[in-house]
């Protein structure tokens, strides 16, 4: 896992390039959307964002985001990096670091936090 970097300014996560997105442009859009950012973005405008360049709009289900950003969420952690979402009206997707809450010589459990 490489180090994060941060803004000196904001304190904000600076989101590495990832390379692992390049075979897939759907998911780099979103990562590069949801990277661009901070204040978090909702399931509407990422479908905006990553179909608009479709002649036929993208799919109408917005469900499919969820799909994509399941498949993204593994690459991201080994980055140390996560994709965490709120619930409910106006529910935003962020990108946050990943801190571990403990670790033994066992297990390591980690967590997406939403605080800088």
């Amino acid at each position: 896992m490489t180090a994060l970097r941060r803004c000196v300014c904001c304190r904000q996560i600076i989101p590495p390039a990832m390379g692992a997105f390049d075979n897939c442009p759907i998911k780099r859009r979103i990562y590069e959307f949801i990277a661009r950012h901070p204040e978090g973005v909702t399931r509407a405008q990422i479908m905006e964002h990553a179909y608009a360049i479709d002649p036929g709009g993208g799919p109408e289900n917005q469900e499919i985001v969820n799909v994509h950003i399941w498949g993204m969420r593994k690459r991201l952690a080994a980055e140390g990096l996560a994709i965490a979402n709120s619930r409910g009206p106006g529910a935003v997707y962020r990108l946050v670091p990943i801190e571990p809450i403990y670790t033994d010589s066992r297990r390591t459990k980690l967590t997406a936090t939403w605080g800088m």
